[in-house]
């Protein structure tokens, strides 16, 4: 027994040789190729998927990180710092920019995360999958109308 009450139990050979025997021809794939998943749904059945591991492309260009998750409001005001910045003084402009760099390196989850909040999606599951076609097909799987912006598992059904 253990701190929440629990007890462990073994199974008997003759057991653990039939779930042997059952799980043969399942594939174990590595679990390095796994990356953890956030998936947040609107009230329209919208989906947006998060990818909850390291992105340097997030800490190196921020902007550009910006612009391919699409977040209009965040690229704004980043780039008009940056600007400000940049008029003010050359060093400013570095500053500035090592500073945005580091907040990206940190939050980036957590920025995306605030943002789909902001535009009104919300937890629906926390996964893992190996790609973004299989997270997609997994979600298909529990919400057959579910839809992607970038989908790769076709329209979702009427």
């Amino acid at each position: 027994k253990g701190k929440l009450g629990c007890a462990y139990k073994y199974t008997s050979s003759q057991r653990t040789n039939s779930i042997d025997e059952q799980l043969k021809e399942y594939k174990k794939r590595d679990k390095n190729g796994h990356h953890q998943y956030e998936a947040l749904r609107n009230i329209r059945r919208e989906v947006r998927l998060i990818n909850t591991s390291y992105n340097p492309f997030a800490t190196i260009f921020p902007i550009f990180w910006l612009l391919g998750k699409r977040m209009w409001e965040p690229l704004l005001l980043v780039v008009v710092t940056l600007l400000m910045s940049f008029s003010i003084h050359i060093s400013l402009f570095i500053l500035t920019y090592t500073l945005f760099a580091v907040y990206f390196h940190r939050g980036q989850s957590n920025l995306f995360r605030s943002y789909c909040l902001y535009k009104e999606y919300y937890f629906w599951m926390v996964f893992t999958a190996s790609s973004d076609i299989e997270a997609q097909k997994l979600l298909r799987g529990f919400d057959k109308k579910c839809s992607f912006k970038y989908s790769y598992v076709g329209p979702p059904e009427k």
